[in-house]
């Protein structure tokens, strides 16, 4: 009975309907790949070497990894992220609408020259699916003098002024590892990243 009433022209219609929205999903999924994409991760490693089949460790380091997964060029600048002395709501609004900058920090250590700077001293450019890596040793005595140090969260910056943050995953990691590490160095005190 439906059938019976459809007519040619709107068949015709309905198809291509049908098309456009399908040329439409078509053409905008490049769109969406063809952006800068950063994926960052921050983890505590052990630096070391092996001597006759046995693991000498050097210390212990923070390791930064930035890996461009987009198909854009990016260059990064800086390393940092917001402190936990930011309220919640504060926090929440920024990134929901980047109104109301909040109070950051900037690490700015050597370690991270390879990370930030390429050969030439000049910020380094990544390459889709080029990454670059850099590392800080940690310090027990400056972590234990500056141990209520907090951070919301850890992000890299790009030369456009985007924030390309920690995942929660990765954070929550970081903060399980760093409190293990403080056990192992009997400080007795929890850190919260």
């Amino acid at each position: 009975m439906i059938f019976s009433s459809i007519h040619s022209s709107d068949l015709i219609s309905l198809l291509s309907l049908l098309v456009a929205a399908l040329s439409l999903v078509i053409n905008i999924i490049p769109l969406l790949r063809d952006r800068a994409k950063i994926d960052f991760s921050l983890y505590l490693a052990e630096l070391g070497a092996f001597h006759k089949d046995q693991f000498i460790k050097e210390g212990d380091y923070y390791a930064f990894r930035v890996v461009n997964s987009g198909r854009r060029p990016v260059t990064i600048t800086h390393v940092g992220g917001v402190t936990a002395k930011v309220n919640f709501f504060h926090y929440w609004i920024w990134r929901l609408t980047s109104l109301f900058i909040p109070r950051m920090f900037f690490i700015n250590d050597r370690g991270l020259t390879t990370l930030l700077k390429d050969k030439d001293r000049n910020d380094r450019t990544l390459n889709e699916g080029e990454y670059s890596f850099g590392s800080i040793k940690i310090d027990p005595s400056a972590l234990k003098e500056n141990i209520e140090f907090k951070a919301r969260q850890f992000h890299v910056i790009d030369s456009i002024g985007n924030y390309h943050r920690l995942s929660w995953k990765a954070h929550r990691k970081l903060s399980k590892d760093l409190n293990s590490f403080f056990e192992k160095q009997n400080y007795n005190k929890k850190v919260s990243l």
